[in-house]
């Protein structure tokens, strides 16, 4: 599913339990329950580990170019191919991309951005 803008936040495991105990009720009450297109991480520091520059550098190169495969992405991002298929992996896990499987013509794996902006926001 495509979102138009992911949220990503920084919050304690304490308020990401209270978020799923409150759900969780909602669910036993058959309450709708709110989808959040939301990205949780437990500090600034875990926030930079993942969200790298290289990993953020594929992510607006694979949406304003569009690239056909994961090897015209490492082309156009002039990084070594094993490297952004590592990124995409991590990317992909974390529901950011899509890495679909095309078998027109040769075999490639197309690389697509999930979202159209990720707004960082930082409780203090």
């Amino acid at each position: 599913m495509k979102a138009s803008n992911i949220k990503v936040t920084i919050k304690s495991r304490a308020q990401v339990l209270q978020e799923f105990g409150e759900a969780f009720e909602n669910l036993k009450k058959g309450e709708p329950v709110l989808y959040r297109n939301e990205l949780s991480f437990g500090s600034l520091e875990a926030l930079r580990k993942v969200l790298t520059e290289k990993r953020t550098e594929l992510l607006k190169a694979i949406k304003e170019k569009s690239p056909e495969s994961v090897y015209g992405l490492a082309k156009l991002v002039s990084r070594d191919l094993k490297s952004v298929s590592t990124d995409l992996k991590i990317l992909k896990s974390l529901g950011l991309v899509s890495l679909a499987k095309s078998n027109e013509g040769r075999f490639r794996v197309r690389p697509e951005v999930l979202f159209d902006k990720l707004s960082i926001e930082i409780a203090v």
